[in-house]
């Protein structure tokens, strides 16, 4: 059986789909670098820019990079969180607790060690010497 042909129609839609997604990307980054800038002059501003970036986001289905927007954003106010002036960063119990100065929400998020290996090596962590009961020579 011969292989099917997409139609020209088709080909098109997924041009389309694709130039789409393009432009939203680019539309996103500019409203958080946007929304990032204007935090320190106008707060209710920022909130806005960033709500407008969530809707275009959720509308075309796009995802948002977690490290770099998600926790940085309150989820209620839409707040750009900067730690000392939007937002209180605590660390407690292997968690980091984020508390925003605007509306009085708060997440927690675990805290992650990361480990730095070299390529191709696995490297332990020394583990501190065991307290021995004989005195050290003087």
């Amino acid at each position: 059986m011969a292989a099917r042909r997409q139609s020209r129609q088709a080909k098109r839609r997924g041009k389309d789909k694709l130039k789409r997604s393009r432009d939203a990307e680019a539309r996103i980054n500019f409203l958080w670098t946007a929304a990032r800038t204007v935090a320190d002059v106008s707060g209710p501003a920022s909130r806005h820019l960033v709500w407008l970036m969530k809707k275009i986001a959720v509308r075309l289905n796009h995802r948002l990079d977690r490290d770099a927007v998600k926790r940085r954003v309150c989820r209620r106010c839409n707040a750009v969180l900067r730690p000392g002036t939007t937002a209180t960063v605590r660390v407690r119990r292997g968690t980091i607790i984020v508390h925003c100065n605007v509306c009085g929400s708060f997440r927690r998020f675990p805290a992650q060690c990361r480990r730095r290996e070299a390529a191709g090596s696995t490297t332990e962590v020394p583990k501190p010497a065991a307290p021995s009961s004989a005195k050290p020579p003087r």
